[in-house]
């Protein structure tokens, strides 16, 4: 009875591996992220054992090219030591490593969010390491969109303020040429009364275009990061609706 109830269980623990791994091979192979294994051998080099779909489109390689390779042959001597150094780290400290490379890939210019986690064996030590990869390149561009919006947002606020009190100072010019006019008698002094007078309107005139073109900065900034923001969001949209299919038709359930 109890060899029975030992075999059945055995079965049940079968059953459920077999639908881990199922699971985690459908998320390997639908992720918009780039995910890799990697294995590490007993002198300490790390070959690919497995690469997802999306990290075989960044890399502009095919499954074949990648397995049984290392990083320093694939990537070349900057990113592949870059790359090894992180692995590196995992076996050394048994922890994940994280950091954000920027790469030349065969799309272009990359910011990735890197993620190194250790796969332990039976016995403790780290003997493959599992990584990936987020392209975080939008991202990255839309926060240094928001940050030149706050710069120049500051800097508006700031031309405000010295245009506000640029133009007080203005006014008392005003006030004290409109009172030296009603005392002035000679002609040489109304001359130098008007000439002050248009200077005046001239410093009035150049402080209004300067607060129209901060203005117009600010809205041209502003307008620019939500662009930036809509179209980051859109794309995000676009890559889950590829990557993860809907599994349904019904209106409740279709992915949006």
């Amino acid at each position: 009875m109890q060899g029975h109830m030992n075999i059945a269980a055995t079965d049940e623990a079968a059953d459920a591996l077999h639908v881990s791994e199922a699971r985690f091979r459908a998320y390997f192979d639908a992720s918009a992220d780039c995910m890799f294994h990697l294995h590490v051998g007993a002198d300490g080099r790390f070959t690919y054992a497995d690469i997802n779909p999306a990290g075989l489109a960044a890399a502009g390689l095919t499954l074949d090219e990648m397995l049984g390779r290392e990083p320093l042959e694939l990537l070349g001597p900057v990113k592949g030591e870059e790359m090894t150094a992180g692995l590196m780290s995992v076996v050394r400290t048994g922890q994940p490593f994280r950091y954000e490379p920027t790469w030349e890939m065969a799309g272009g210019t990359v910011v990735y969010d890197a993620v190194y986690m250790p796969l332990h064996g039976r016995s403790g030590i780290v003997t493959g390491v599992l990584g990936v990869a987020r392209d975080i390149t939008e991202r990255r561009r839309v926060e240094a969109a928001l940050h030149q919006a706050q710069k120049v947002e500051a800097v508006g606020q700031l031309a405000a303020g010295v245009a506000h009190d640029f133009n007080n100072v203005l006014a008392i010019f005003q006030s004290c040429l409109r009172l030296l006019g009603s005392e002035v008698t000679s002609d040489q002094g109304r001359k130098v009364v008007e000439e002050g007078r248009a200077a005046v309107g001239r410093g009035k005139a150049l402080t209004e275009a300067a607060s129209r073109s901060m203005r117009s900065d600010c809205a041209a900034a502003r307008t620019t990061f939500q662009v930036a923001v809509c179209l980051y969001w859109v794309s995000r949209r676009d890559r889950w609706r590829v990557c993860l299919p809907c599994r349904t038709t019904s209106a409740r359930h279709r992915t949006p």
